[in-house]
């Protein structure tokens, strides 16, 4: 307690008191003062409890909680948990406790002087289930067994009802099949009645208390099997008829057999082992074991009649008398002059072969039908674009046949052939009829000697021509000096022979206007002229092109060529006309006529035939003067496959004027058989990026020539 305290002094005058002091008692030391709460949160394995420290006791509180136990005045020494300390209220949370059970708790504080306890509150947990196993199931037959468990803790509350469950389902509860064993904790048994035979069930024990029902873990048990056995049933014959009934059956089972007779068979009876057992098709008996049955039948008889249309047509054989089941052949046998049809049933075809084999099932009427022999005679052209055929058609034996076979413009009959032998070398062909034949006309082109294999037509009336097998070449080296065709397509000379000089005895194929060699009264008509001091003298004097009068002065009407059939007049040259008609004009079953290419690496141009057709080879930029030459790059073995497809190919054979030979690889110069004017003729070039056609240019120019030959 805190005083206050004066000095006082008394005399006659009065009193008087000094200043004032103060000084506090010191205070008695005592254990804390603490309350208990009341128990909440109460569960099966927790609860809280708590305090309240209102007087410290004179000195700090150094620890504050509770404490419980089953007894009364539970200490620290027991069960507590803390909570800090200092004065105040608190709360603690008790946990590890036994469900069902009767709790007594005390808050405390501890100071210097001690610890202090609260009143004792008593609190009982909530109920758990209770803990129970099942056992192994016992006694087990085809409709019964027996189960059980042991309740082996009440989970804190009175078991009221114990026992077993199950079904054919994993995890049974009570709400499937169970039987009861009374109440309490203990092991004990169940019977398991009404159950079905060779079926699996899930049985588990289970146990119920206030807090519900506990439930042990599942076994599984199978009912035993009540005995089967097989019924087997047959019939014999086995086509008689059909049998059912058979199949698996539980001892004591009733069973029923029954035979049905097909068409054209009774039933007989049953039997076993050989013996009869019953003449009832319907047989029905209590399975007691396994049974092998035959139901037998009898087959029925039938007759099959057998007669030929017309009589005189041919023979027949096979009828008579058949049971039902069996196998008949009838035959039929043509006479002379008359073929087997068919066999025929009430107007009705059921079989082409002469030999008819079938199953006998009711009484029949066959007729073989004849006619006079008929034969095909089979015509066709090979190639089929070679030529057209007649005479083919239906013809009776011993008649006259002629066949006829037509060549298509390009191709010339060889042959009749059948079965790939010659039978006549005659386009019209005559033979009396014994057989079917097959015929076949053969055909060849007719291409003239060193041509390509393709038509090009040249103007609007249609003409078409072929191309010679490559650029006209003049051999001067020769002892004989001759003409030919380059050996391939894409041959040129350059200057690799000497055709850059003026010597006569070199090999050209770069030549001057209409120097065929032949004299047409101008200076320069030679292969190997080779002056430029004056256009006009070259080819026929004025304005004459190489046709008519002066076709002499075309290379191929003048000069037999070696490897182009050796003979005059039987080659020419384009006009300027027809040069354009064949790169502009054309129509075209792709609708290509020319491409820029590289064939064999040497750039040119390749024309493509009328007939061309795109699936052959694949060309990029047809029909396109500025296309470059690399826009097909071709390989001499795939050239090989245009080649056979008719393509020609203009090689850049280069330029000559005078002796200097230019542009080979990059230009192709082609004369033409037009005139220009007195000095000048017509040719086309063409190099990478253009195609000119009707270029007017020195005759002294020595320009390729590609010579063709009219169809």
């Amino acid at each position: 307690t805190t005083y206050y305290v004066r000095a006082y002094a008394v005399n006659s005058a009065g009193t008087s008191y000094g200043s004032e002091v103060s000084f506090t008692t010191q205070q008695a030391l005592t254990v804390p003062t603490v309350t208990t709460s009341q128990v909440t949160n109460i569960q099966q394995t927790s609860a809280t409890g708590g305090g309240n420290v209102t007087n410290s006791g004179g000195a700090n509180v150094t620890e504050r909680g509770i404490c419980w136990g089953t007894s009364h005045n539970p200490t620290t020494s027991g069960s507590h948990a803390n909570s800090g300390n200092g004065t105040g209220s608190y709360t603690v949370n008790m946990s590890g406790l036994s469900p069902g059970t009767t709790y007594y708790v005390r808050a405390y504080a501890i100071n210097s002087q001690g610890t202090a306890y609260g009143s004792e509150v008593t609190f009982t947990t909530a109920a758990g289930l209770p803990t129970v196993t099942t056992s192994q199931v016992t006694n087990i037959t085809q409709t019964s067994a027996t189960g059980g468990g042991n309740v082996t803790a009440t989970g804190g509350a009175n078991v009221t009802e114990r026992g077993i469950c199950w079904g054919t389902s994993h995890n049974p509860t009570t709400s499937n099949s169970h039987a009861n064993n009374g109440t309490g904790t203990g092991t004990y048994t169940v019977n398991m009645t009404s159950l079905t035979a060779n079926t699996t069930y899930y049985v588990r024990a289970y146990a119920i208390n206030s807090a519900g029902t506990a439930y042990g873990s599942e076994v599984s048990f199978t009912t035993s099997e009540i005995p089967s056995y097989t019924i087997a049933v047959s019939a014999s014959p086995s086509n008689g008829g059909t049998v059912s009934g058979g199949g698996t059956y539980q001892q004591g089972q009733s069973c029923t057999v029954t035979a049905t007779a097909n068409t054209g068979y009774t039933f007989l009876r049953w039997t076993e082992n050989g013996s009869q057992v019953s003449t009832n098709a319907d047989y029905t008996f209590t399975v007691s074991g396994s049974r092998t049955l035959v139901a037998q039948f009898q087959a029925q008889s039938y007759t099959i009649s057998v007669s030929a249309n017309p009589s005189n047509g041919g023979t027949v054989s096979g009828g008579g008398t058949y049971q039902q089941g069996q196998s008949c052949t009838v035959t039929a046998s043509a006479n002379t002059g008359y073929t087997f049809l068919k066999w025929t049933e009430n107007g009705t075809q059921v079989s082409t072969n002469a030999n008819y084999t079938f199953t006998v099932s009711g009484n029949r009427t066959l007729v073989a039908q004849f006619q006079a022999q008929i034969y095909t005679i089979n015509v066709s052209a090979n190639p089929s674009n070679g030529g057209t055929v007649s005479g083919g058609g239906s013809y009776n034996y011993g008649q006259s046949c002629t066949v006829i076979a037509s060549a298509n413009s390009g191709y010339e009959f060889t042959n009749w052939t059948e079965g790939g032998s010659v039978v006549s070398s005659n386009a019209s062909y005559s033979f009396t009829v014994s057989e079917n034949r097959s015929l076949v006309a053969n055909f060849e082109t007719s291409v003239p000697i060193g041509t390509i294999n393709g038509l090009f037509t040249i103007n609007a009336n249609g003409d078409q021509v072929y191309f010679s097998q490559g650029n006209l070449q003049y051999i001067g080296s020769a002892s004989t000096p001759y003409w030919k065709f380059a050996d391939n397509q894409w041959d040129v000379l350059g200057t690799t022979t000497g055709q850059n000089s003026s010597d006569q005895n070199v090999d050209r194929d770069l030549f001057g206007w209409g120097t065929s060699g032949w004299n047409n009264g101008n200076t320069y008509y030679r292969p190997w002229d080779t002056n430029n001091s004056g256009g006009y003298s070259y080819g026929p004097d004025g304005l004459y092109d190489l046709t008519g009068t002066y076709a002499n002065a075309d290379w191929g009407v003048y000069n037999p060529i070696s490897n182009g059939g050796n003979q005059a007049n039987q080659w020419r040259t384009l006009t300027k006309d027809e040069w354009t008609y064949v790169f502009n004009s054309r129509t075209t079953s792709s609708g290509i006529r020319y491409a820029k290419a590289k064939v064999n690496a040497v750039n040119g141009v390749i024309l493509l035939p009328d007939d061309w057709s795109s699936v052959t080879y694949s060309l990029s930029n047809t029909n396109s003067p500025s296309a470059d030459f690399s826009s097909n790059t071709i390989s001499a073995s795939q050239w090989n496959t245009l080649e056979q497809a008719g393509a020609v190919f203009l090689p850049a054979a280069g330029l000559r004027i005078g002796t200097s030979v230019s542009y080979v690889g990059s230009y192709c110069y082609y004369w033409s058989a037009s005139y220009g004017n007195g000095s000048q003729a017509y040719g086309v070039y063409f190099y990478s990026i253009s195609v000119s056609l009707g270029s007017n240019d020195y005759r002294y120019c020595g320009y390729s020539v590609r010579l063709v030959q009219d169809l």
